[in-house]
């Protein structure tokens, strides 16, 4: 799956990239690999040693649909349910909403009757709370952003 990469420098990490780009297609390529893998035999998703002794990985039908390619045991039948992924999607959506916020919150002052970033920091009547809040807004989105990428990887 994207979220399961093999190289811990996950802030370099094509797979981490993706997922941040597009949470949507983390989230539904998570849950279909979990059903696929719930499947029986013969569906031609999963298999094992004892029925398939000479089937190359390579045919699986995980590997024509390009589904979970960083997983060694993704044709291995598993229902130990949904949720394990849903802690990454949860993360990925968060940061992007306080990403967003952040955004928000600093961009167009003029026409929020508010003043600009710079004479907020810099002019006469430096803002003390407008300063707190956005070092504070800073420090939750690194805190998320390392917390995501440390649950995607891990």
């Amino acid at each position: 799956m994207i979220y399961e990469t093999t190289p811990k420098f996950f802030l370099l990490s094509n797979e981490n990239l993706s997922l941040l780009v597009s949470p949507a297609r983390f989230f539904i390529e998570a849950m279909m690999v979990s059903e696929f893998k719930c499947l029986p035999q013969q569906s031609g998703f999963t298999s094992n040693a004892s029925n398939a002794q000479d089937f190359p990985a390579e045919l699986s039908s995980f590997a024509l649909l390009n589904l979970g390619s960083n997983d060694n045991e993704i044709t291995d039948v598993s229902c130990g349910g949904w949720w394990w992924f849903v802690l990454p999607s949860f993360l990925v959506g968060l940061t992007i909403r306080f990403v967003a916020f952040g955004t928000l919150h600093i961009s167009d002052r003029g026409q929020q009757a508010k003043l600009s970033v710079m004479s907020e920091f810099t002019g006469k009547d430096k803002n003390i709370s407008f300063m707190i809040s956005c070092a504070a807004m800073m420090a939750i989105i690194a805190v998320l952003f390392i917390a995501t990428c440390w649950v995607i990887v891990n």
